[in-house]
């Protein structure tokens, strides 16, 4: 299924909002008489109440603590000048901000394994030269 979920449901009338998309990792049962168990990743579109708008951005209300374990007085400021955002005022921008923040993390991991690829190629090399010739130990 690909649509977009809201796990607090919509905002209510009137209430002017600001948007951020985050992905979630569900567990799931595939078969519980073999205690198969598996998981599902959903799109979530997060909403949260603007307080006070100011000509550089907005305050928001954010939980006393979020998914990233921030803290404090439940408000946040988002600078809408900034290229990069907590959260953005319609979803098909935060929707943007989204695929930007997992477009890096592509890059970063695709990173990691070529990486891991490059060092596992270096290892066989090394491999081959020390099956050739093992070291004498005294």
């Amino acid at each position: 299924m690909n649509k977009l979920h809201f796990p607090f449901g919509t905002p209510p009338a009137g209430m002017k909002t600001a948007w951020r998309i985050t992905e979630r990792v569900y567990s799931v049962i595939i078969d519980a008489e073999r205690e198969e168990y598996g998981s599902r990743v959903d799109i979530e579109a997060v909403y949260y109440e603007i307080l006070k708008e100011t000509p550089c951005g907005i305050w928001i209300q954010c939980p006393v603590t979020d998914e990233f374990g921030l803290t404090g007085s439940g408000k946040k400021f988002i600078n809408l000048k900034l290229r990069k955002k907590y959260a953005c005022l319609t979803i098909p921008d935060a929707l943007d901000s989204f695929l930007a923040r997992k477009r890096r993390q592509r890059s970063i991991y695709q990173a990691r394994v070529n990486t891991a690829h490059d060092l596992i190629k270096r290892a066989k090399e090394l491999k081959g030269k020390y099956d050739a010739k093992l070291p004498e130990h005294a």
